[in-house]
């Protein structure tokens, strides 16, 4: 933003100097002292020095200091009329005078005032290419001055500006330098920079160039013309000074923590005023014309407070997320157009603060999105939708917002103020920005209000408006009085325990006083066909409308809301009036225990709730229902559960009765037993390893034998480790008891095994480690398991010809995790639990093969497969008397099965193997697979028992897979398992890396 030479002096940089006399120019001078005049041509090159003392004049001469040379004018002496052109150095000390002498200072010259020196009187003239100096109290007199655009100018010490000034180089004022009371005009080229605690004094400024105050600098009570081309920043800790008028076609930067002080800016149509950084607004009124941009979005701070605001419709004035404060000197009037988010800096949630007392008129379009508060005073409309649409009012106890003569819209309304409505037909919208709020100030005059948006807005205060009102969208609650504007509630909801006037509910439309709450009409209330009137219990009674004059029920729909308290039975008075006419349409909510019934008389009419005498689980379904609904009737009558129960009804009260069982850990069994089938079934050694011969081919042409006589040479041991990683997934659909269980696991084994030969025989002992992470939903039941297992197992397998044997042992431990979602109602609980499971299972397999073809085996195949799960007890934490104690639990299973395998292989012409093997089991457990869980609830009613969904007692498993042996120490396999059942579809994959040693 700044040139160089003028970046350089603001930061600091000195003035030019020292320049002093020495011996030698003095000794070498040609002296003109008091009564002396000089004339004619003096010319002084290297070395050679003209000195003016005394009283000493220059008279008419012509004096020319060529490069090295000096002048240089002491005690009372003058110029006079002398034409000066300087190429070396010309100083003015003491109390010396340019008189009305003309003087030039080239490039390269410099030319230097001192102590209380000036540049001369009216008539004289200063034209600068070089570099000039005002130092301590000198200055520039009547002279006029011109500063080039090779000039650089320096004011120093309390050096000021007198006469006429002309800029297009550099200036640079510093100390405590003043500008004067002249016209200072700095053009398009020109720079000028006032820094330290140098003053622009009363000076008028016209600036086309850049001019910056910088360090403590003021503009003071000039007058500032910044003009198109005009670029004008107040940096550092500079202010604008008191009293100074700042009129702005360019662009104006307030940036670090600068001040506007107590100025005047007006920003016309093209000009820019933008605030930055800590800047700060003083008490500064700012004026900005159509046209013209007012920007305080690039703030660090919350915002820009200033003294006054004008804005002129057509204008900008930029907010971004930042707060503008407006009214503190009081000054009227105050009317403001074009507030607006967004501008250079972005962001949204801009907002007006108004303070002081007098009145700010909003014009034109406003639409940021902040709040609007007004502390004091008022804030006016001055047209029609004037107000920021979606903007939060906010008024302090004894302002004022005030609509005008025309309609208009606001986000929400808040605070204790006072707003004034005008005249019928006016109204305002309030709630476009779906917030809620309170308000217990008062609306005022003959208009009325619309509540719109979908939040709530409570009236506490009085009000004494005369107006229509409406209701279109989410709630007035109206706990104070509203009782002289007549109401229409068209949508959304009338609510609260203060006074209305005559209200007309439509089609659509609900009137709920809420939460035991009576609601006055002062007058009449018609209900239309399609309303609704919605009635809370609580504790302490039922909604209730109390009706001055006539009510009249067009058909609306009477209908049962909250019940908040643990007993709702009882007779409650829920609509008395002078005279009642019509009846409402009363559909009783199904309700599984309770019975209302509704009398309607003329002049008040009853709700009576009766139990209906069943219990929780007389209208249980399924043996889960009728369990956890056996242990909520032992909660307390105060215990929300039992009141959202007992208000409930039968098919929500079912869907509770399976969300409070408990499922959740019956399943964790579950998925614990298949995350341990996942390992066990990993724990086999290969096929091919298994083989003392296979059927190959190791070069092109040549035959060999059969399977059982024919193979890789085997050494009688061999040893082999492997890796696996494993992975699954399933289902276990609902059996009408228990929910439908969806499962993952994933995880990784590895191993170690010896084999060896025994004539025709071969066996094989191994052991194997892992790790299978794991995860379940039961969505009906609105819960998850998650589990982290660590397994260990021994393995064998033993061959003799035809006749194989496989066996394993295995032990895992899985951290579960268990989370139940609990809902009825109004009531939402979540309850969480961790507890180990522990797994132990044996297994043997026995088939025989038949070579039905060459290299293709096929023979039956049976199994047996014992195991154990169990775990300790646990407690839930989150849900309340709805948290759960889970018993201590185990379960044995017996599985046997019965099928056929089959295995073909196949020697490749590289000289690797490949084997491909399937089988198929139809298994029958033993035991009931459905997995049962002993909980008690803490609220009360026993120990009781809850099963997850059975996968049924008989399901085909179906194997298949493939093994590649690229040579003989590796053995690469892909296995994939099915097991489908009545109820349970599941897939398992395996990966395998063997690797001989």
């Amino acid at each position: 933003m700044l040139s160089s030479d003028l970046q350089k002096y603001a930061n600091g940089a000195p003035v030019p100097g020292p320049f002093q006399v020495n011996a030698t120019d003095v000794q070498a001078a040609t002296n003109f002292s008091s009564g002396t005049t000089a004339s004619g041509t003096l010319t002084q090159n290297t070395g050679e020095t003209v000195i003016f003392t005394g009283t000493g004049s220059a008279g008419n001469a012509d004096i020319v200091n060529n490069d090295g040379g000096a002048t240089r004018f002491y005690d009372n002496s003058t110029a006079a009329s002398a034409n000066i052109t300087n190429n070396g150095t010309l100083q003015f000390s003491d109390n010396a005078s340019g008189g009305q002498a003309q003087i030039v200072t080239n490039g390269g010259a410099v030319t230097v005032f001192t102590d209380s020196a000036v540049a001369g009187a009216a008539g004289a003239t200063l034209t600068n290419n070089g570099t000039t100096i005002f130092l301590d109290q000198s200055g520039t007199g009547g002279s006029a001055v011109v500063n080039n655009q090779t000039g650089e100018l320096h004011l120093a010490g309390n050096s000021t500006i007198g006469g006429a000034f002309d800029n297009s180089g550099l200036v640079v004022a510093g100390s405590t330098a003043n500008l004067g009371t002249g016209l200072v005009v700095n053009n398009a080229t020109g720079n000028m920079l006032l820094r330290e605690t140098a003053s622009a004094g009363s000076a008028t400024l016209a600036n086309s160039g850049t001019l910056v105050f910088t360090g403590n600098s003021t503009a003071n009570a000039a007058t500032i013309n910044n003009n198109q081309t005009g670029m004008a920043a107040f940096l550092g800790a500079s202010n604008a000074g008191i009293g100074s008028q700042l009129t702005n076609d360019g662009q104006l930067y307030f940036g670090e923590n600068a001040s506007a002080g107590q100025s005047i800016i007006r920003t016309q149509a093209g000009g820019q005023t933008i605030f930055y950084g800590s800047a700060s607004g003083g008490t500064a009124a700012l004026r900005v014309a159509n046209g013209g941009l007012l920007d305080i979005s690039l703030l660090d701070t919350a915002g820009l407070s200033i003294g006054a605001l004008t804005s002129d419709v057509g204008s900008v004035v930029a907010l971004g997320s930042k707060t503008l404060t407006v009214g503190s000197t009081n000054q009227q009037p105050m009317v403001v157009s074009g507030l607006q988010d967004g501008g250079l800096g972005g962001g949204t949630g801009g907002s007006l603060t108004k303070v002081g007392t007098s009145e700010l008129e909003l014009t034109g379009t406003n639409s940021y999105t902040g709040l609007t508060r007004v502390e004091a005073g008022r804030l006016k409309a001055a047209s029609a939708d004037a107000f920021a649409p979606l903007s939060g009012v906010v008024l302090a106890a004894g302002s004022e917002l005030d609509i005008g003569a025309w309609d208009q819209t606001i986000g929400s309304l808040a605070g204790a103020g006072s707003v004034i409505l005008g005249n019928v037909p006016n109204r305002l919208t309030i709630g476009t920005n779906n917030q809620s709020s309170e308000f217990s100030g008062d609306f005022q005059a003959d208009g009325g209000i619309i509540k719109v948006g979908t939040g709530t807005l409570t009236l506490s205060g009085t009000s004494t408006n005369t107006g229509d009102s409406r209701v279109e969208a989410g709630t007035l609650r109206v706990n104070g009085s509203f009782a002289q504007s007549p109401l229409t509630v068209a949508g959304g909801t009338l609510a609260g325990s203060g006074a209305v006037g005559d209200t007309h509910v439509l089609a659509g439309g609900t009137i709920n006083p809420g939460s035991g709450s009576n609601l006055t009409i002062a007058s009449d209330l018609l209900l239309d066909a399609g309303a609704v009137y919605r009635v809370d219990i609580t504790g302490t009674g039922s909604d209730s409308l109390t009706v001055g004059n006539t009510a009249t029920i067009g058909g609306a729909t009477l209908a049962l809301g909250d019940f908040t308290t643990p007993d709702p039975t009882g007779s409650y008075v829920i609509l008395s009036a002078a005279t009642i006419t019509g009846s409402f349409v009363f559909d009783p909510y199904d309700y599984a225990f309770l019975l209302p019934e509704l009398d309607q008389g003329s002049t008040a009419i009853t709700l009576t709730i009766a139990r209906n005498g069943l219990r929780f689980s007389d209208i249980a379904l399924t043996p889960n229902q009728r369990a956890a609904a056996t242990a909520l009737e032992g909660f307390a009558p105060a215990d929300p559960v039992f009141a959202a129960l007992l208000t409930a009804n039968a098919t929500d009260a079912r869907r509770f009765y399976e969300l409070g069982g408990g499922e959740a850990h019956a399943a964790a069994s579950t998925v614990s037993q298949r995350s341990f089938g996942l390992f066990a079934d990993s724990l086999k050694p290969s096929r091919r390893a298994s083989l003392n011969g296979i059927v190959e081919q190791r070069s092109a042409g040549t035959a060999v034998g059969t399977a059982l006589d024919v193979g890789f040479d085997t050494p009688t041991v061999t040893q082999t480790g492997w890796v696996a990683p494993l992975g699954g997934l399933g289902t276990l659909a609902s059996d009408g008891n228990g929910g439908a269980v969806n499962w993952t696991s994933g995880g990784l084994a590895a191993g170690y095994e010896i084999a060896s030969e025994t004539g025709t025989g071969h066996t094989v002992v191994g052991f194997g480690l892992g790790t299978i992470a794991s995860s379940a939903t039961i969505d009906q039941r609105l819960s998850s398991i998650a589990g982290q297992g660590y397994y260990a197992g021994l393995y064998g397998q033993w061959r003799e010809g035809p006749a194989w044997l496989d066996g394993q042992l295995a032990y895992g431990a899985n951290h579960i995790e268990t989370s139940r979602g609990l809902e009825i109602g109004g009531l939402s609980r979540t309850a969480t639990a961790d507890y180990w499971t522990q797994t132990l299972g044996a297994g043997l397999e026995a088939r025989y093969e038949f070579e039905l073809a060459h290299n293709l085996f096929v023979g039956p195949v049976a199994s047996l497969d014992v195991g154990w799960t169990g775990h300790g007890g646990a407690t839930e934490t989150g849900a309340g008397t709805l948290n759960q104690t889970i018993a201590p639990s185990d379960q044995w299973k017996v599985d046997a099965g019965i099928g056929v395998a089959a295995r073909y292989d196949m020697p490749l012409d590289d000289g690797a193997n490949l084997s491909v093997v399937g089988k198929a089991l139809w298994q029958h457990s033993f035991v009931d697979g459905a997995n049962a869980q002993t909980v008690s609830l803490a609220g009360g009613g026993g120990p009781f028992v809850v099963s997850g969904a059975s996968p049924g007692q008989d399901r085909l498993r179906l194997v298949a897979g493939v093994e590649y042996q690229p040579s003989p120490d590796v053995i690469l396999s892909l296995d994939y398992a099915a097991t489908l059942g009545g109820s349970e579809m599941s897939h398992a994959a395996r990966l395998a890396l063997r690797v001989k040693f």
